[in-house]
């Protein structure tokens, strides 16, 4: 028998960031942690696991949305969902690491 441990590869902070997104469904809601890979998210749409959204995530009020090209979500808890990023431009993709690094050197658990 073969034991299943889930460890994440990228460490997660705690934050509170609004995030519109598309898919079969249009919506908003607030990302509630995220890492370089992913985020979990809070919203009241309709997903469900394996749906295939396009994210904007506000990181500051002070400049344009991250654009995550495709994301799939990956498990579905009433209004909260684990999203994995699986496709965003090299240059969000550095906005996204140094936005991150920024936390890092705050602290895991400020935002």
């Amino acid at each position: 028998m073969i034991e299943r441990h889930e460890k994440r590869h990228n460490h997660r902070f705690q934050v509170s960031l609004p995030i519109t997104f598309t898919g079969k469904d249009t919506g908003i809601g607030i990302v509630r942690n995220l890492s370089k890979g992913g985020c979990q998210m809070e919203s009241m749409a309709e997903i469900t696991s394996r749906d295939s959204i396009v994210m904007h995530l506000t990181l500051s009020p002070h400049e344009a949305p991250l654009l995550i090209q495709a994301a799939s979500v990956r498990r579905c808890n009433e209004h909260l969902f684990s999203v994995a990023f699986l496709v965003m431009d090299t240059t969000e993709q550095q906005r996204l690491r140094e936005y991150l690094s920024k936390l890092e050197q705050r602290g895991p658990t400020q935002a």
